[in-house]
């Protein structure tokens, strides 16, 4: 069978699109494997501050060991689902949520803004810079 020049492009297209797809899929469920886990110590981490709390017979214990149980269904969640699933679900709560999940954005972008100005001072603060490296006679 001879292709024409556009079969031969199409073909080219249509398995990188393929290739794409599947890599993607593999980088989203690591992803997600990883999100869960993360989830689920952030929930134990809930868990034991929740008890401690407890102990002191504490107002919020309870309430942070219910953000504790939030936290593990969250994380079941992402862990029963292919991401297929969970990106059509957050599409759907996107649609019926748009102040919200704009919301959650802008909040979710000043949190990991904050992070990243923390981390870089972090790493100033640990590193020599030139000046002090060539003055200690290094």
């Amino acid at each position: 069978m001879d292709f024409t020049p556009d079969d031969k492009n199409k073909q080219k297209f249509y398995h990188l699109r393929d290739d794409l797809r599947n890599r993607t899929e593999k980088l989203t469920s690591s992803g997600m494997n990883s999100t869960a886990t993360e989830f689920s110590r952030l929930s134990s981490a809930f868990h034991a501050a929740a008890d401690k709390l407890q102990e002191n017979n504490d107002y919020f214990a309870g309430f942070i060991d219910n953000l504790a149980d939030k936290l593990d269904n969250v994380s079941n969640y992402i862990k029963e689902r292919e991401s297929k699933d969970l990106l059509h679900d957050l599409q759907n709560f996107a649609q019926k949520n748009p102040y919200l999940t704009i919301g959650g954005m802008f909040v979710t972008g000043m949190a990991v803004s904050r992070l990243l100005k923390a981390e870089t001072a972090e790493t100033s603060n640990t590193q020599p810079s030139r000046e002090d490296y060539y003055e200690s006679g290094r």
